[in-house]
């Protein structure tokens, strides 16, 4: 298994309303809840002081993420960008074990 540190960031000007904005938002927390429920993500959030947010999340490739991201709400409506830094496990809180094994 490979881990990666996502970093989802707003693009500059995005020809969307607020409310909208706040839609696509909802289907995007619905849609990080499929990788919730898989497994495949430990955390996520908002960044708390821009747009965009971040995700540690496992699995088999680079691939298999590009192909999760590509179809979140936030992407295919030309919102976010996202940034993966796959790191190497070192070392864990006890708490995790269970999520990194």
């Amino acid at each position: 298994m490979k881990y990666f540190v996502i970093e989802g960031t707003f693009k500059e000007n995005f020809p969307i309303d607020k409310d909208e904005l706040m839609n696509i938002i909802t289907k995007h927390r619905e849609y990080l809840q499929i990788g919730f429920d898989a497994g495949w993500i430990l955390c996520s959030g908002p960044k708390a002081y821009s747009g965009g947010g971040v995700v540690l999340m496992k699995a088999e490739s680079i691939d298999v993420v590009n192909e999760y991201l590509n179809n979140d709400p936030l992407k295919l409506c030309g919102i976010q960008q996202y940034n993966i830094v796959e790191f190497k496990l070192y070392k864990f809180q006890e708490e995790a074990k269970n999520w990194f094994n």
